[in-house]
């Protein structure tokens, strides 16, 4: 069994290195857990399916929002892959929201507007804040599938729990400790 090392060389600390080692555990786990590696090549499959259909969508952020959601799932993959469990949560955040984002504007075409004039002022930008909030968007999505909505907002709040700081999940979830000591 393959040793995921994220570790830093005591001799070379170099980008190049941890880059490799990145590449290294990426290939590991794909040789090694090639029933999980699959599930997550299938979840891209799926978006690329989509994405293919994403000439003429209006309103036409929906595309771009869309497409933006499959490359966060892509690095959050790789991420996981490579042994960077913690990191990659935060885009799987990131891959969620958009995908939020994505199903609001499809919902509500007139948040285009908004959503383009976010940096015109601070009142611009508190419109588009309101009309994007997560409970905004499981509402959205509640109005094609509420058990979907249920689960998007089960993933989401787990991306911010695994993902979020300060967290003890997201800073806990990925340490081993045969002993651990508190004191105040």
């Amino acid at each position: 069994m393959v040793v995921f090392d994220m570790t830093t060389s005591p001799k070379d600390k170099s980008l190049a290195h941890f880059l490799e080692t990145i590449h290294r555990n990426q290939q590991a786990i794909q040789d090694q857990f090639s029933e999980r590696y699959r599930s997550i090549q299938q979840v891209d499959d799926c978006f690329a399916a989509a994405g293919e259909h994403l000439g003429d969508v209006q309103p036409i952020f929906t595309g771009p929002m869309f497409l933006r959601s499959h490359y966060a799932y892509k690095t959050s993959a790789g991420m996981t892959l490579a042994g960077q469990f913690c990191e990659s949560f935060v885009l799987m955040r990131s891959c969620l929201e958009y995908a939020g984002y994505a199903v609001r504007l499809f919902t509500a075409p007139g948040l285009e507007k908004v959503f383009l004039n976010r940096h015109a002022d601070k009142a611009s930008k508190n419109a588009l804040r309101k009309q994007f909030e997560i409970s905004t968007i499981t509402n959205a999505i509640a109005g094609f599938d509420k058990k979907l909505s249920d689960i998007f907002k089960d993933m989401y709040d787990r991306s911010i729990d695994f993902g979020g700081h300060p967290n003890p999940h997201a800073m806990l979830g990925s340490i081993n400790i045969d002993t651990m000591t508190m004191s105040n």
